[in-house]
């Protein structure tokens, strides 16, 4: 963590990582009355639970307090609030001493959190209002569509999903599934001529943005097994146990696999620079190195099927727009954007580049590529019902173009109510 001035400055670091307690981060800062000491939460690799500790933004020393499922909040006048399994609990706090007091009790039930980030789904205002939710609630399927948006078929029953990706032979799709109960999530395959859903990881993880590799011998895909985000891949047929192809660090997402097999695309998050994309050779090298990294988020890369051009987002006009590049380093980049867009991807054939606008609706762009790279304008193709505009992998195109398979939720996404309490006992 760091402390910066209201008016601006130099950011000063006031807590640091614990490498021997194998700590990942430290998150959520929550002052006492002085406006100095504050609680914050760190979490440790491989540990589902953190620990609470009490610190100064002038003493880098810290004092454990207690082991919560998530995020510890300071209600004044003397009461610190946090989570034990998804039951919100109340316990005095010393504030001379620095240390709990008395029993905990507890105060709201079925609270929902996200374990990953451990963050519970409350909050506690100087005014003395508490707020408690039970955290979103939606059923999804992934649902075939013609180009006029005419829905023809499912592939799968419903749930909690989220990113896709296609097959090679274009008879599977990996896909991204979460666990209602523990907000953890792993990556299902789908058989699609049968519509038959079977898992493929079963780590107590978050696992997201599944790509097969261009001969579907593997599956490649982000974990958070490690602490952060990395890239792992696991044979396909389901036998074996994943490996790990990028260490852990900087949180690291694949994206997309050259069709030779000889390059990896894939999104890093640093601090410095934001999101970049990078390129990592398969080969026996396994070299790495920037493809786009500026002060601006570049991401959600694809190789055009002939491997000369990517297509790519990047909000340098302060926007998502949707950008095509020359993979090699002599070449140029075009927009073919124009009011924003997101989720790019190729037809199969190299002929049209499709993404998602800020409205949700699908785009068609009719693109000729080759020694040099030609399209033409956007035009709308149908109203997609994907939960996210800006996310990376909410549908696929099949059929050269023909179909789409599309994240749509069954019925109405709600979230749950947010009970508010005025003055509660605490």
């Amino acid at each position: 963590m760091f402390r910066v001035s209201a008016g601006g400055g130099v950011p000063k670091q006031v807590t640091f990582l614990d490498s021997t307690a194998k700590e990942s981060s430290h998150r959520w800062p929550s002052f006492l009355p002085d406006g100095k000491r504050f609680l914050f939460v760190a979490l440790r690799v491989f540990d589902e639970t953190s620990t609470t500790y009490l610190s100064s933004i002038t003493d880098t020393t810290r004092i454990p307090i207690l082991s919560s499922d998530a995020n510890v909040v300071f209600a004044p006048p003397s009461n610190v609030l946090f989570l034990n399994n998804r039951t919100l609990m109340s316990q005095q706090f010393d504030l001379d001493k620095g240390t709990l007091a008395g029993e905990p009790h507890p105060v709201a039930v079925n609270v929902g959190y996200v374990p990953i980030l451990a963050l519970g789904d409350f909050s506690y205002s100087q005014a003395g209002i508490l707020t408690t939710g039970g955290g979103r609630s939606v059923n999804r399927q992934y649902a075939w569509f013609t180009r006029t948006g005419q829905q023809v078929g499912v592939a799968c029953p419903p749930g909690n999903y989220f990113d896709i990706a296609l097959s090679p032979s274009g008879l599977s799709a990996a896909i991204q599934r979460v666990d209602v109960q523990t907000n953890y999530s792993d990556i299902w395959i789908i058989d699609l001529p049968r519509s038959l859903l079977s898992r493929f990881t079963f780590d107590p993880a978050v696992e997201d943005d599944p790509i097969w590799s261009s001969d579907g011998k593997y599956v490649y895909f982000s974990s958070t097994k490690e602490g952060t985000y990395n890239i792992h891949r696991k044979v396909s047929t389901s036998v074996g146990s994943p490996e790990v192809v990028t260490p852990a660090g900087l949180s690291q997402r694949p994206m997309d696999i050259s069709r030779d097999g000889r390059y990896l695309l894939y999104e890093v998050n640093n601090p410095k620079t934001s999101e970049d994309i990078w390129i990592r050779m398969l080969d026996s090298t396994k070299e790495s190195h920037p493809f786009l990294a500026s002060e601006f988020s570049e991401g959600f890369p694809r190789f055009s099927p002939d491997g000369k051009w990517v297509v790519y987002t990047s909000n340098e006009s302060g926007k998502n727009e949707v950008y095509v590049q020359s993979f090699s380093a002599s070449g140029g980049r075009w927009q073919v954007s124009i009011n924003g867009g997101s989720q790019p991807r190729w037809r199969q054939d190299g002929t049209e580049l499709f993404y998602i606008a800020p409205d949700l609706k699908l785009m068609a762009v009719e693109t000729k590529t080759g020694v040099t790279f030609d399209f033409g304008l956007a035009k709308p193709l149908f109203l997609t019902r994907v939960d996210s505009y800006d996310a990376p992998n909410r549908y696929i195109v099949a059929g050269n173009g023909q179909k789409f398979l599309i994240n749509i939720p069954i019925g109405d996404e709600f979230a749950n109510p947010i009970t508010v309490t005025i003055n509660p006992d605490l």
